[in-house]
């Protein structure tokens, strides 16, 4: 294991890391960079360059990061609240955390059982891919504004408050609903079985 201090400078190159390290503040790492070997410590906001791979269960909790192109996040990551991945689409594992409202890139696909919160507002003029299954919206704070019609995966969670739903949107099997969501904005399309809260 590796203590780095606050600033550390590790963009020349990439590094061989093994284990689990910590590392300050401040740091940057070079294109490529591994941290598969195991999840690491992230004491605050630090600079990844494209091409980054984590660990599962991989937390950034700590301090929102600068992602810079796509990098590949392991199965249950969480992100600090407002996160952006704006600058370019990224891989995500299964059971990604997102808190507060992060931002995406265009055209971004979500792994099953993602969980989003109630803070998100997705962007209009932009396209997700929610098909994956499992997928949970809101918390009893309340549901997400998904920006216009989208398509759900099958037993998509969002009886943790009522949602913002725009436009036609298309839902698999399984989907469940908090009391008094309202779907008034356009024709809805459920494929399957759904439960409706009172």
């Amino acid at each position: 294991a590796t203590p780095c201090g606050a600033n550390s400078d590790l963009d020349a190159r990439t590094q061989s890391f093994v284990g689990a390290n910590t590392f300050a503040a401040g740091a940057s790492f070079a294109a490529g960079q591994s941290f598969t070997s195991a999840t690491q410590t992230f004491s605050g906001a630090n600079t990844f360059a494209a091409g980054a791979e984590f660990a599962d269960n991989q937390s950034f909790a700590a301090a929102t990061q600068t992602f810079s192109g796509a990098n590949t996040f392991g199965n249950g990551a969480e992100f600090a609240a407002d996160q952006s991945f704006s600058s370019a689409t990224q891989t995500f594992g299964t059971g990604i955390e997102f808190d507060g409202n992060s931002d995406f890139a265009d055209n971004q696909i979500f792994g099953a059982s993602a969980v989003f919160d109630d803070s998100q507002v997705f962007a209009s003029n932009e396209t997700y891919d929610f098909t994956g299954a499992g997928m949970q919206f809101g918390n009893s704070d309340g549901g997400v504004d998904f920006g216009k019609a989208r398509t759900f995966g099958a037993n998509a969670d969002f009886d943790g408050g009522t949602q913002t739903f725009v436009g036609g949107n298309t839902f698999a099997a399984g989907a469940s609903f908090a009391a008094g969501q309202s779907f008034s904005s356009a024709t809805q399309t459920f494929s399957g079985a759904n439960t409706f809260a009172a």
